[in-house]
């Protein structure tokens, strides 16, 4: 292993970048579809077009911050050398050190593949959480609230005096949210008052 790498080159012998060409092209090209797509979105009422554009932006911004991380990887070298080494002489620690220097462009690479994973995973779980909400949010809002479900007078008449039948039933519950008395209508009650009305003074 190479603790360190040294490159010389002559300047003069060095020509144009192909690849910071490619990324300087590929960001300037998101950059101007960013202040020109979205706006364009939002007036010819695409929505569809506008969420591509976020799902873009959040991906370049995933991106972004895996290449931030990378200028904490020394940080964390000798955070993790001191939290699995503090026991151990000091000399140890500083081979422990120089052994992470010499490999540290592989582990990069490693760390860039692990930071990518991680990111996507986390992104997935949360885009499937909203979408979630999402489909329940339109659900209760077509049906007006909560499904509620509604059991006839007979199938508990029996048990009418009982005030612990809720608490016996939520014991016997599954997917069930919540139990709760319902009284009967007052025009089965009083069939006199049936067109009984309500209204402000």
């Amino acid at each position: 292993s190479k603790a360190v790498e040294v490159r010389v080159t002559r300047s003069e012998d060095q020509g144009m970048s192909i690849p910071l060409l490619l990324i300087g092209l590929f960001l300037t090209t998101f950059g101007f579809s960013i202040y020109y797509i979205i706006p364009l979105s939002l007036l010819a009422e695409q929505l569809s077009l506008l969420l591509n554009m976020f799902f873009a932006l959040l991906i370049m911004m995933l991106l972004g911050l895996v290449m931030i991380t990378l200028n904490f990887q020394r940080i964390l070298e000798n955070l993790v050398t001191f939290v699995c080494f503090w026991w151990d002489r000091q000399a140890i620690r500083r081979v422990v050190l120089k052994n992470l220097i010499a490999h540290r462009t592989r582990n990069r690479k490693t760390t860039i593949m692990y930071a990518l994973s991680l990111g996507f995973i986390i992104f997935i779980y949360v885009s499937y959480d909203v979408q979630i909400r999402s489909f329940v949010y339109q659900e209760e809002w077509e049906g007006g609230t909560y499904l509620n479900v509604h059991a006839s007078q007979a199938s508990y008449e029996n048990n009418a005096n009982r005030v612990d039948l809720v608490t016996e039933l939520e014991k016997w519950a599954f997917g069930q949210h919540d139990f709760a008395w319902a009284t009967m209508p007052l025009r089965y009650v009083v069939p006199d008052f049936s067109d009984a009305h309500i209204s402000n003074i």
